[in-house]
């Protein structure tokens, strides 16, 4: 049976549970460990949490041992991550994966919670991460470039950090961050046409690409080369990029209320998943924490019925959600108690 184990993981200790419907609703009170089951799946899938940036935050305060533990069984395969104070090891049957890049999107995850709102209006940086995670799902060779591409423009800042104006080696380096850079600039327009493609008109997303075509890149890294050497930091490439939403035409960082920037994320996580059953064959789980508050009735009745029935969808609240009449929903109170509905 599928199922889903957690130790010392934010405030559990211990918590099981095992799928026995695909829509799974998960209750509790405010501060109760709701979110944290959502955030241990996330990390099982892509390594990461969707909360934080430091592990050490994962780990129950009141562990006698410094350690966690996640687990998920999942169509026949057993996947795991052990932190520690100072590591993190990832096991997929109980055999350690030594590289994260060729653990991570085992299976597909889609996760919506309240702190996604913050990228309509935050930082070009939290935005190009936002969308590094989808599209990395999408496709493992634009994970790999993405990945490549940050050594690389790491190593050039370490060379104009230094201040020794070795223009030959950063001309060398400005090859590969001119490659890359493409290669990345392709693949983020294909796929923000593909998430388009799955949202209705009154929702939009526009790339903003920090270049419009390979030439005009390479002029700039050849033209302004000694404007980096100035700032000792590489300004032109790929990580540059930035994202727009829209709501109903109009800038949804500018225009959208509270409520419409939330529906509009639904919207967007939603579309992700469209496209991600297209073009893959993995199990794909989509995480939704707290999705209707904020949301009038109406709407949050059109955002119950998009959710699809052959997916297994875990879904948080405080309090119980009606369903899709007739439609099969484990519903799991972290109380213990624990009801199928038919």
């Amino acid at each position: 049976m599928n199922s889903l184990t957690l130790e010392n993981f934010r405030l559990h200790t211990f918590f099981h549970l095992d799928f026995i419907k695909n829509f799974i609703l998960i209750t509790g009170v405010n501060g109760s460990g709701k979110t944290s089951i959502l955030e241990a799946i996330n990390l099982l899938s892509t390594t990461k949490s969707f909360r934080t940036n430091d592990d050490l935050d994962l780990i129950n305060n009141d562990a006698r041992t410094l350690f966690s533990k996640v687990s998920m069984n999942l169509d026949d395969n057993k996947y795991e991550i052990v932190l520690t104070k100072n590591s993190k090891r990832v096991f997929i049957n109980e055999l350690e994966v030594n590289k994260f890049s060729n653990y991570f999107g085992q299976f597909g995850v889609v996760v919506f919670s309240s702190d996604d709102l913050h990228y309509i209006k935050g930082f070009p940086g939290e935005r190009r991460k936002f969308f590094d995670m989808m599209f990395s799902q999408f496709d493992q060779e634009y994970l790999r470039c993405l990945i490549a591409y940050k050594n690389i423009i790491k190593q050039k800042n370490i060379l104009l950090k230094d201040g020794s104006n070795n223009f030959m080696t950063i001309e060398a380096i400005n090859t590969l961050v001119l490659r890359k850079s493409m290669i990345l600039h392709n693949y983020r327009q294909k796929f923000i046409d593909l998430i388009n493609l799955e949202l209705n008109s009154d929702f939009n997303i526009k790339y903003l690409a920090a270049f419009d075509e390979e030439r005009e890149l390479e002029k700039t890294l050849i033209h302004e080369q000694k404007r980096e050497f100035q700032y000792r930091v590489a300004i032109y490439g790929a990580h540059r990029d930035d994202y727009a939403f829209y709501f109903q035409k109009q800038e949804a960082s500018i225009y959208a209320s509270a409520g419409q920037a939330r529906l509009l994320m639904i919207n967007v996580k939603l579309a992700f998943l469209r496209v991600l059953k297209k073009i893959t064959t993995k199990r794909i789980l989509l995480l939704l924490d707290d999705i209707l508050s904020e949301l009038d009735k109406a709407n949050q009745s059109y955002i119950l019925s998009c959710i699809p029935n052959d997916t297994y969808v875990f879904i948080t609240d405080t309090k119980n959600i009606r369903y899709k009449k007739g439609f099969p929903v484990q519903r799991v109170n972290l109380k213990g108690e624990l009801k199928n509905e038919q």
